[in-house]
């Protein structure tokens, strides 16, 4: 196991930027279809995007509902709407760590035992291997300050441009890379140890 294997659990089907930049043009005009159609396209990035930031179904499918509310109500104002999916996954960011910090006033701490995988549909002995790997995965991305594992989610899950994250994060590509080389780092010393207790 290593770090590619975050790259095998993200979604990818997003439309074009053009093809997402008319439909948000025509739900920025009130078109709720169009809006619809851009729920069905990035649904399931901002649902994965906002598990892997908080680690609890529950709480990711309350702020995938959160982030398609505020989006309607701003999209009306998003100046550049070729944008729209780093702009969409910046709100998914903060109402991830609004979510987040909810939980730390709760003292709802976190169970790591109650951590579950990212579903699959490969054959029963290939699923549970995944299962494995995507729980350790998890595990430790949630051992990682919010900061590094934004980034990590951001690139080595869905597959973002180094542009597109400093656009969702709102900094800039060198803070971007900077924070991603960190964050990499960090992980990949937390990885370490169950590298190892495979090789044995």
């Amino acid at each position: 196991m290593a770090l590619e294997c975050l790259v095998t659990m993200g979604p990818r089907s997003v439309s074009t930027r053009s093809e997402t930049h008319v439909l948000a043009d025509a739900a920025a005009h009130g078109d709720t279809v169009a809006f619809d159609r851009l729920v069905a396209e990035y649904h399931e990035r901002v649902l994965n995007v906002a598990y892997r930031m908080v680690s609890r179904r529950e709480d990711a499918e309350d702020i995938c509902q959160e982030v398609f509310v505020k989006a309607f109500t701003a999209l009306p104002r998003l100046r550049d709407r070729s944008q729209f999916g780093s702009w969409l996954l910046r709100i998914t960011a903060n109402c991830a760590r609004d979510a987040l910090r909810r939980r730390r006033r709760r003292k709802d701490d976190l169970d790591l035992d109650e951590i579950g995988p990212v579903p699959s549909d490969d054959d029963h002995a290939r699923e549970t291997e995944r299962d494995d790997a995507s729980r350790v995965v998890q595990r430790l991305l949630m051992g990682l300050p919010e900061r590094h594992r934004i980034v990590l989610v951001l690139r080595d899950i869905e597959g973002l441009s180094y542009e597109e994250m400093a656009q969702a994060l709102s900094c800039t590509v060198s803070s971007v890379k900077n924070r991603l080389h960190r964050a990499r780092k960090l992980f990949r010393e937390r990885l370490e140890p169950y590298v190892k207790a495979d090789e044995v």
